[in-house]
């Protein structure tokens, strides 16, 4: 048997699962880190979509405007959300055309 000291105390563990459970704040603050890490990853992909010419970037419902305007003008930092919404709308309007 191991002794555990006060800085590093033994994670509390769910003893019918075996399962080790967090305390609030620390799942909040992964929640958090996840959100981040993929937010960032969106805005890395979507920056790859300034390569597509403007014809390929018609046929998923897009404009360089919308682009540069998702990127410098968007307050939050994933891109991805304004641009699938901007995507979306201008295909609806297509379609009433």
């Amino acid at each position: 048997m191991t002794r555990h000291s006060r800085i590093n105390p033994p994670l509390p563990i769910d003893q019918a699962s075996g399962a080790v459970t967090l305390d609030y704040g620390s799942a909040r603050l992964g929640r958090r880190l996840r959100a981040v890490y993929q937010a960032l990853r969106n805005r890395i992909a979507a920056h790859k979509l300034y390569d597509m010419t403007d014809e390929q970037l018609a046929d998923i419902g897009l404009t360089r405007a919308d682009l540069r305007h998702s990127f410098v003008a968007n307050d939050q930092f994933d891109p991805t959300i304004e641009l699938a919404w901007k995507a979306r709308t201008n295909a609806r309007q297509m379609r009433r055309l």
